[in-house]
């Protein structure tokens, strides 16, 4: 997709050299997130834009990911949400690397599902987009240091979680595999605010569906998934 050619060898010997160019680095090295490095820069502009016509309004899920892995608990129901406000539910995974270049460039809002997804669109993302990411856990300062280092749109949301679920041992994985509870009349507040959605409120999530979604997820992760009382 980069359109890139490079003649590649690869030593069987040890070799000697007269000069040695070391590059800059071109990715954040505790993270391992690329960042606005003018090479990189170049490498993504020279991405071809196709001529499809992809929607204006694009919500970013995690919601067909393995259930083992982190997410939002009942992002079913934010999907529903979202589609009734216009959206888009984009599932990446499912898309070639183009066609996800050209839906995030073509997007005029995105909200995001706190996750990898965001860091494969910085690169395309246009100072006038609007972006919201909805949060699973602790808000990541890394992503709006990503976007800026871009020149890219300022990141909107702040984490409103009733309560994050998941079994010991996310407790002791730093939450990977955890999912985030969302408060959803404070989470429509922020996007109402922010001009994603319209006024109409949204209402808690029904504790039935809260409970038949642990209980599926229990069974999946094989050990009980509980609140975890995090500190939020």
């Amino acid at each position: 997709m980069l359109g890139l050619k490079l003649d590649v060898l690869i030593a069987d010997e040890v070799l000697g050299f007269s000069s040695l160019a070391i590059p800059t680095a071109m990715v954040a090295q505790d993270s391992g997130v690329l960042f606005g490095h003018q090479v990189v820069r170049d490498l993504f502009g020279a991405v071809p834009h196709a001529s499809t016509q992809w929607p204006e309004k694009v919500y970013v899920s995690r919601s067909k990911l393995d259930l083992r892995d982190g997410g939002l608990l009942l992002e079913s129901r934010i999907e529903q949400l979202m589609e009734i406000e216009g959206y888009f539910i984009f599932h990446p995974q499912e898309y070639s690397m183009q066609d996800q270049a050209d839906i995030y460039r073509a997007a005029k809002a995105l909200v995001f599902a706190d996750g990898s997804a965001f860091h494969y669109y910085v690169p395309f993302s246009r100072k006038e987009q609007k972006v919201f990411v909805i949060w699973r856990r602790r808000m990541n300062h890394l992503f709006s240091w990503q976007a800026k280092t871009f020149d890219g749109p300022p990141i909107q949301g702040k984490p409103c979680l009733n309560a994050i679920y998941g079994t010991e041992l996310d407790r002791h994985r730093q939450l990977v595999g955890a999912r985030g509870l969302v408060d959803f009349p404070a989470l429509h507040a922020q996007l109402h605010s922010g001009g994603f959605v319209g006024a109409a409120s949204w209402g808690d999530a029904p504790k039935t569906q809260i409970e038949a979604e642990l209980g599926r997820l229990t069974q999946i992760k094989a050990a009980p998934v509980v609140d975890l009382k995090v500190d939020l």
